[in-house]
């Protein structure tokens, strides 16, 4: 065989690469080798949604309250403030009052516009500069660290960027790489794939988001307990134990992303339909019985003056007889730093059987 034939074939095979390549959506992996798988049976990480902007005193007392800290710190943030970007100030200073209470940040970060408009790059500069807050804000050092869950619920159609699974992937992608491309490896800054539970039979599944193991460390479902009393209509409007509320989201997850940790990124119970107090433990127990869950994070918010429910568990001053004894079990844990988390390599977990219906 000549060496121009030679020379033809690679000039070929190089032109086909460039060419679907450049079809492919830019991601930077999040991690380029297994770390130690994690057994995650027998144990749970806790958290809470705090309603301070700067919780640090709220999460210090509800800790005390409970006897125990929350290893997680769950928020919600937009790169915009109205119609300008966030500023530095309004991005580090939610992150430090978290992790200054011993509170991984689990930040849920949405931009207001359809998922075709974000991958499209009309929010580039806004991503940009919030992952220059990020990457300032890390500079601190002291082992800081955070989990990013970029347009969450986007299998739902109460957000804009929602039921579009093709542009949604490519506006993920936006978020890894603007963070990846800072130098802010694995052992920074994790990704959460964060769906909701429930999705319309009439929409495409979960699993049509899915970004991609190499950009996705934790998978961060939303499963509520929403009781008889929530004004909503849907199949989910009823009291459900554990398994029905939770577990049979996770059992989905596991079809196309077994080995993933999991994180119960929002959940809450009502009260009216059932004990919650009893729920309560039981579902932080079925929780860290689970072979993928790693870590919950209660939604302590009140939405009633919303027309919704109010979730605390939490007021501010007493925490709920169920939040006690949920935080008490000894398989609920707290860890801060969360070096587990952020050791360098992709994070799986151990493959076991998922346990037994309540």
């Amino acid at each position: 065989m000549t060496s121009k034939y030679l020379t033809s074939i690679h000039t070929l095979f190089a032109t086909l690469f460039i060419t679907v390549a450049a079809t492919l959506p830019a991601v930077v992996p999040t991690a380029a080798a297994a770390a130690e798988p994690i057994d995650a049976e027998g144990w749970v990480y806790s958290g809470i949604y705090s309603e301070a902007w700067a919780p640090a005193d709220d999460l210090s007392a509800v800790s005390a309250e409970v006897g125990k800290s929350m290893a997680i710190a769950g928020t919600f943030y937009s790169p915009y403030n109205g119609d300008v970007l966030q500023s530095a100030y309004n991005t580090t200073t939610p992150l430090e009052s978290m992790w200054s209470a011993g509170s991984t940040p689990f930040v849920n970060i949405e931009i207001l516009d359809s998922a075709a408009s974000i991958a499209a790059g009309n929010h580039d500069g806004a991503i940009d500069n919030w992952a220059n807050h990020v990457s300032t804000w890390l500079a601190n050092g002291g082992g800081r660290s955070l989990i990013v869950a970029p347009l969450q619920e986007m299998n739902g159609d109460w957000v804009p960027y929602g039921l579009d699974p093709a542009n949604f992937k490519l506006a993920y992608a936006k978020f890894v790489n603007a963070i990846r491309s800072r130098g802010l490896d694995e052992t920074k800054v994790r990704f959460a794939f964060a769906p909701n539970g429930w999705t319309d039979p009439a929409d495409p599944p979960i699993s049509a988001y899915y970004p991609g193991h190499s950009s996705v460390d934790f998978i961060g479902i939303s499963a509520y307990n929403f009781g008889t009393g929530a004004p909503y209509n849907g199949p989910w409007a009823q009291w459900e134990e554990a398994p029905q509320a939770i577990g049979q989201y996770l059992d989905i997850l596991r079809t196309f992303a077994p080995n993933k940790p999991y994180i119960i990124a929002q959940t809450a119970s009502a009260t009216v339909g059932g004990d919650r107090e009893a729920w309560l433990p039981a579902t932080y127990q079925y929780l860290a019985d689970d072979p993928n869950v790693v870590g919950l994070v209660y939604f302590n918010k009140d939405k009633a003056n919303q027309g919704e429910i109010d979730w605390r568990v939490w007021d501010g001053g007493s925490a709920s007889s169920g939040f006690h004894a949920a935080s008490g079990l000894p398989s609920t844990r707290h860890e801060w730093p969360l070096t587990s988390f952020f050791a360098p390599g992709e994070l799986t977990v151990v493959g076991a059987s998922p346990p037994a219906p309540l």
